[in-house]
């Protein structure tokens, strides 16, 4: 019973459920690391809540369920492209030191890949927390025009195709974002607690 409740209230849920087929096509087709991330803008951050691991050698940092910076990782450029004024002012106020890895990240780097996100419509992130790795990502966009979630594929720099990559997730984020039912962002209570 304590599952069933916990199901029904988890605001990932529907999302998740809508996204998984879409999410395996896409690992399956790039045969890389793939993520489903949503943004936590009240605490600058990224909720990773879908990943599939099968393929490649990257070495992966994010982990279901974890949480990364928004400033050190794919998902989080994409939305730092599209978040709103007060989210890049809080960002970038402070020194950018993640709590991932420790590293210690350029705002000047960081504000060209957001450029290059909103220019572009997806991020590619190459030198980055792993350097051997690039890493891919495009939004999934509500009704409303905001951005709900982020697909991404990180893979070993050898192994990836820009042009096979880029191709199947623009594919897949325009299915999620103008399917028959709009996504809705989900809510989470601030800092994860309840």
């Amino acid at each position: 019973r304590a599952w069933e409740i916990f199901a029904r209230s988890n605001p990932v849920e529907e999302l998740r459920f809508r996204a998984r087929p879409v999410l395996e096509g896409v690992h399956s087709a790039v045969q890389q690391f793939t993520s489903l991330a949503v943004p936590q803008f009240d605490d600058d951050q990224v909720l990773f809540i879908e990943r599939y691991t099968r393929f490649g050698d990257a070495k992966i940092r994010a982990t279901q369920g974890g949480r990364m910076d928004l400033f050190d990782n794919s998902n989080g450029i994409i939305f730092l492209a599209h978040a709103p004024f007060d989210v890049l002012e809080r960002v970038f106020s402070k020194p950018m030191v993640s709590q991932t890895d420790g590293k210690t990240y350029d705002p000047d780097a960081v504000q060209e890949q957001i450029e290059f996100a909103r220019r572009m419509g997806y991020a590619r992130i190459s030198n980055g927390m792993v350097r051997e790795n690039v890493a891919y990502a495009v939004p999934l966009m509500g009704a409303d025009g905001r951005v709900v979630a982020a697909i991404s594929v990180v893979g070993h720099v050898e192994e990836c195709d820009d042009d096979v990559i880029l191709t199947v997730l623009a594919a897949s984020g325009n299915q999620l974002s103008h399917g028959d039912k709009p996504l809705i962002l989900p809510r989470f209570p601030r800092h994860g607690r309840a």
